[in-house]
């Protein structure tokens, strides 16, 4: 439910954003508004680190550590690491470098949709994010944390047709 909300907002952003006169102003108010918001959301993450090392939980669990690759292997590691090792791929790979790219884009081409869009989307990732729930909302949450399908993998476009033939 929360993927088809985010893209209904996102289209919604989108054919709002069309209605609108870009002015000079009023795409540095957007430049601004999400710059505050990306800030904030590097602070969330931020806490979420420090909240991640106060606990410093050492119950050990297993899960898959080289994700990437031919081979993928489970260990047994602390939910501690664990934590730490999602938290290093939200922040550095999905948080940092989605400012920079979406940054240069709107500076590069005066450009203020790709800011709205992202900071919405932002927003929703960081908001069903596990360690969110977990460390921010007091959630409790299953370790390891499940592996986001794609609506792109074979698995999800045959399913349907699986269940639709008749045996």
């Amino acid at each position: 439910m929360s993927d088809l909300l985010s893209m209904v907002l996102v289209f919604s952003v989108v054919w709002i954003s069309r209605l609108v006169t870009w002015t000079e102003r009023r795409i540095m108010t957007v430049q601004v508004c999400f710059g505050i918001l990306q800030v904030a959301i590097v602070s969330v993450l931020l806490y979420i680190y420090y909240l991640i090392r106060k606990r410093a939980d050492s119950k050990m669990i297993k899960a898959r550590i080289h994700q990437h690759g031919p081979t993928q292997s489970t260990e047994l590691i602390s939910v501690m690491e664990y934590d730490l090792m999602t938290w290093n791929t939200l922040f550095f790979k999905g948080t940092l470098i989605q400012i920079a790219a979406i940054g240069f884009i709107s500076y590069k081409f005066n450009t203020a949709v790709p800011l709205l869009t992202q900071g919405l989307m932002s927003v929703s990732r960081l908001w069903a994010n596990p360690l969110f729930k977990s460390h921010i909302l007091k959630r409790a949450v299953q370790r390891p944390f499940p592996e986001p399908s794609s609506p792109w993998s074979i698995a999800n476009m045959v399913a349907p047709a699986r269940r639709e033939t008749p045996q």
